[in-house]
């Protein structure tokens, strides 16, 4: 299974952020979760860029391995019903402009949630927190998306074949 997270996979939700609202690094994390709290309820979610090379990987990755994926949706801390809302339309609307069907998610309302999942499969991701919370669950890795579908496969392969390795599932030389 391959499972990816929304911000920075499917949209350009950084870029969009720093236009708006400013730097994220340069934030306190009271002043960061204070400016996500100013875009809820307003047109952010619904103009953000789409990010197609996202796309192009999950294209790919239904035809990968056991080709099941799934998308894991972090709670913002204020109002994250909402905000999932406008992120699964974003995604829905995207994927059926590239026919692409729509698939299963969970939204995790805690770290622990999120951790829930790191033992299903390589997770997809363009948020260095998540990433560091994958990687130290000792599962699976997780595998940084930018702007290159070919280089985000190719990091999918590597984390599967390492994983099967480590695991004992193929003996090294083999390839998944």
């Amino acid at each position: 299974m391959i499972l990816f997270e929304y911000n920075n996979v499917f949209a350009y939700f950084t870029e969009a952020f720093q236009e708006k609202l400013g730097e994220p690094s340069m934030m306190t994390k009271d002043e960061y979760d204070a400016a996500l709290a100013s875009i809820v309820k307003t047109d952010f979610y619904d103009v953000m860029k789409p990010k197609m090379s996202g796309i192009e990987v999950l294209r790919w990755a239904l035809t990968y391995g056991d080709k099941k994926v799934y998308l894991l949706l972090r709670n913002e801390k204020k109002s994250p019903s909402w905000v999932n809302q406008r992120k699964l339309l974003f995604i829905d609307a995207l994927c059926a402009a590239n026919n692409l069907p729509r698939f299963d998610f969970s939204a995790c309302k805690t770290d622990v949630d999120f951790l829930a999942h790191s033992a299903r499969g390589v997770l997809v991701c363009g948020n260095a927190n998540s990433q560091d919370l994958w990687d130290g669950a000792g599962y699976w890795r997780s595998v940084w998306h930018n702007d290159s579908s070919s280089g985000t496969i190719q990091a999918i392969k590597n984390a599967t074949q390492t994983y099967a390795v480590q695991n004992g599932l193929i003996p090294e030389g083999e390839i998944v």
